[in-house]
């Protein structure tokens, strides 16, 4: 009877070391299982940013490249007459200088930036749609331009019209890659220094007496009678210039901020 109790003691005491085995094989293998998941995890996670940051270095590359042909297209000319009918500096000029497009008000964005499609990406659908907006501001207050110059009869080779080149508009130019999910903004802002025919610069000498020039005899009329006014010495004359996309000869653009870009995972062409 002794003999069976203690069997029955031994048995249970091997029993209860396989169970409590067992156990510790469960946890080690939910462990495992619950490592390898997490690894999974990160692997996977770890792949989706590095897929993510491959689309915005492809937003990247192509909103910067494209900026960059703009910009050489705008930097290119400086005379209208020079430049092709269907280039973007013609464009630019004309956006800057035609009253239909209106100047930029950041209580009214939705208005006066204006947003354009470039058509299908050249670098393919992986790389984004292009966009590029454009808005310009008034560097001068109100309607007028004016200002004064000092013409010398002496220096046969002074032209009046060259002198009163102004810095009318400042134009900012930003380019937008967009992916669908990612978005890359590259914005440029350029300078404008406008030259105008006779037409748009109206004269003035100190007495008051209304003057325009004429480019080919290269002198000084008088507007009301065609005469000749007789400048002897140095003299300081009045002009304001009305500008109009029609009086245009001359636009040099100039770069005045560093191009700044960013990226985004909104919408597209919010910029």
């Amino acid at each position: 009877m002794h003999y069976q109790t203690q069997s029955k003691i031994r048995a249970l005491r091997k029993s209860q070391k396989k169970g409590a085995s067992l156990v510790i094989v469960v946890c080690v293998s939910a462990f495992l299982v619950a490592f390898a998941l997490a690894m999974v995890y990160t692997a996977g996670l770890m792949l989706s940013q590095a897929n993510r940051r491959i689309e915005q270095e492809r937003c990247r590359q192509l909103a910067v490249s494209f900026a960059r042909v703009l910009e050489k297209e705008l930097l290119q000319y400086e005379k209208t007459e020079n430049a092709p009918t269907n280039s973007f500096y013609l464009f630019a000029c004309r956006f800057l200088e035609d009253s239909r497009y209106m100047e930029y008000n950041p209580d009214y964005p939705e208005s006066t930036v204006y947003h354009y499609s470039a058509g299908e990406s050249p670098a393919g659908d992986d790389y984004g749609k292009i966009t590029v907006v454009l808005f310009k501001e008034n560097d001068w207050e109100g309607d007028r331009i004016t200002g004064t110059l000092n013409y010398d009869p002496n220096e046969t080779a002074q032209d009046p019209l060259s002198e009163v080149a102004v810095a009318h508009y400042t134009l900012t130019v930003e380019v937008i890659a967009d992916t669908g999910k990612t978005s890359f903004h590259h914005a440029t802002v350029y300078n404008q220094q406008a030259n105008y025919d006779e037409s748009a610069v109206l004269f003035e000498a100190e007495d008051g007496t209304k003057l325009k020039w004429e480019s080919e005899s290269r002198k000084w009329l008088v507007s009301n009678t065609g005469n000749e006014f007789e400048i002897t010495t140095t003299t300081v004359i009045n002009y304001e210039i009305q500008p109009h996309i029609d009086h245009l000869t001359g636009c040099k653009f100039s770069k005045t901020i560093q191009e700044a870009g960013d990226v985004t995972g909104g919408e597209a062409g919010n910029p």
